[in-house]
């Protein structure tokens, strides 16, 4: 729940965790005694840094981000679809993990790039245990959830990476893994469908700025349908296509 008024947003979450995030700059938490520090922890890297960076200008996706030879690409999906789980195992298999949950976009205007977070991935047992041998070691994001934090990227990276793709994963199995380009309408309901936070950012004018950001967006990046053959020993796959798009550059889609 949250009420604003501009650029100041006055939210509450769980646990009665109070926060003020106001002009893009200043963060104000009350953890109301919560005794769950992993809790107020993802509250702070999850929907109140969101808002700080949407105050800022950028546009964040609920999405996770990793990059190959000075390119980056997003992966789009609800939670649970597997967008950390195919983010850490690219990790392990020559790609650059930007980001895992929120993926920060800024639109600048010829090449947007995406803008490197926090250096970890959330990961639930089944997929953490067949990516690490030390997963029930790893420690817990907090205490109403099963998943781990995996840190294995030392510190933060500082450069921007240009964006190449978004790929909007598909929750059904397919019959093979590929590649589908969306029609601008399509990739514009996507990506504003997964923009964070905009139950908070409701002023009309962040709004309109909001869908023009993402216009802006789409008319410079490519954006997928990933199609793919759920299962932990298909991943290979996923990575085999993803590196053949990256090798094959394409103008976005647009009408005409």
């Amino acid at each position: 729940r949250a009420r604003h008024a501009g650029h100041c947003i006055v939210g509450r979450a769980a646990k009665n965790v109070r926060f003020i995030v106001r002009d893009g700059d200043t963060i104000w938490l009350d953890d109301g005694e919560a005794r769950d520090a992993g809790l107020v922890r993802s509250l702070l890297q999850g929907v109140v840094l969101a808002t700080l960076l949407r105050q800022r200008g950028y546009l964040v996706l609920h999405a996770c981000c990793v990059a190959k030879g000075g390119r980056a690409v997003g992966f789009l999906g609800e939670s649970g679809w597997g967008k950390s789980t195919l983010a850490g195992y690219l990790g392990q298999n020559g790609f650059d993990v930007l980001s895992d949950d929120i993926m920060v976009i800024d639109v600048q205007p010829n090449v947007p790039v995406a803008v490197p977070g926090f250096p970890q991935i959330r990961l639930r047992p089944d997929a953490g245990r067949a990516l690490h041998d030390d997963f029930d070691r790893l420690p817990q994001v907090h205490d109403a959830t099963r998943k781990r934090r995996y840190e294995e990227w030392s510190g933060f990276r500082e450069e921007v990476v240009p964006l190449d793709a978004l790929y909007v994963l598909s929750p059904i199995s397919a019959d093979a893994c590929r590649v589908e380009p969306m029609t601008p309408q399509a990739a514009l309901v996507e990506v504003v469908r997964h923009t964070r936070v905009t139950n908070l950012i409701r002023k009309a004018s962040l709004r309109a700025e909001h869908l023009q950001q993402c216009a802006r967006l789409i008319d410079r990046v490519s954006v997928c349908r990933l199609h793919r053959v759920l299962g932990l020993e298909r991943l290979d796959e996923i990575r085999r296509a993803i590196e053949a798009h990256l090798c094959t550059p394409a103008e976005p889609v647009r009408d005409g």
